[in-house]
């Protein structure tokens, strides 16, 4: 008997799962609150120079912690610092396009991430470039255009205005305080799936100084929607359990 009750008790659990997955499913989709980080696999700019590469945005150089900005990282009520290193102390710590002759603020510099996989994104960390050094910090993006991308074919291509960006959302970039306290600041997006992103710059802090700077650079996502109906079955299989016993 004691089978056939475990039988009996399986099928009606099943049987109200089934009935109750869709409910889960866009509650859990609707509600997840619970977001994590993601950590670029890989990144590439317009230009370089002084040592201070595309890359150097999303190997935690600089950060006061950068264990805890990793992929899979919950997202922290309070995010880690970045330095404010000056001069050439900070070529591995940020990146910093050449020195161009545009005038009015750099406007032709891009940098471009690869997370590694698809991901449904709600938001992007950033710590702006945070040279003190000389009031360097208007070295950092001000206006720009963000663009997502499934396809790697404009980030392989390195063209900001290949097709496979399509179209982008705006915002505007706080100037870094150039101190040791600096934390960065949070942009959000509406869930776009994607795995390629593109920072097509528009200007810098500076009116006069032609360069382009970020320090670092971590990403928001939430889990895909099969992920969330699955944590939702899991916890009324648990309920059940416990009711049952």
């Amino acid at each position: 008997m004691k089978t056939k009750t475990t039988i009996h008790c399986l099928g009606s659990a099943l049987t109200i799962a089934a009935l109750l997955l869709p409910v889960l499913g866009m509650q859990a989709l609707h509600a997840a609150t619970v977001t994590y980080i993601v950590q670029p696999t890989g990144a590439k700019a317009s230009s370089t120079q002084l040592g201070r590469n595309a890359v150097d945005t999303i190997d935690g150089g600089g950060l006061s912690d950068a264990t805890t900005v990793e992929t899979g990282d919950p997202v922290p009520g309070t995010w880690t610092t970045h330095g404010n290193v000056a001069g050439n102390v900070g070529d591995a710590t940020m990146w910093l396009s050449i020195n161009t002759t545009q005038g009015g603020g750099e406007g032709a510099e891009w940098i471009m991430f690869d997370l590694g996989a698809n991901y449904i994104l709600t938001g992007l960390h950033v710590w702006n470039y945070n040279e003190a050094a000389g009031g360097a910090t208007g070295n950092g993006i001000k206006d720009m255009t963000v663009k997502f991308a499934t396809s790697s074919s404009g980030y392989d291509a390195g063209s900001e205005g290949d097709a496979s960006w399509g179209s982008g959302v705006s915002t505007t970039l706080a100037q870094a305080s150039g101190l040791t306290t600096y934390d960065g600041e949070t942009i959000n997006v509406d869930q776009i799936v994607a795995r390629y992103v593109l920072f097509d710059t528009v200007n810098t802090h500076y009116t006069s100084y032609n360069r382009t700077g970020l320090s670092e650079v971590r990403f928001i996502a939430i889990p895909e929607p099969s992920s969330t109906a699955l944590l939702g079955l899991g916890a009324l299989g648990l309920m059940l359990r416990r009711k049952r016993s």
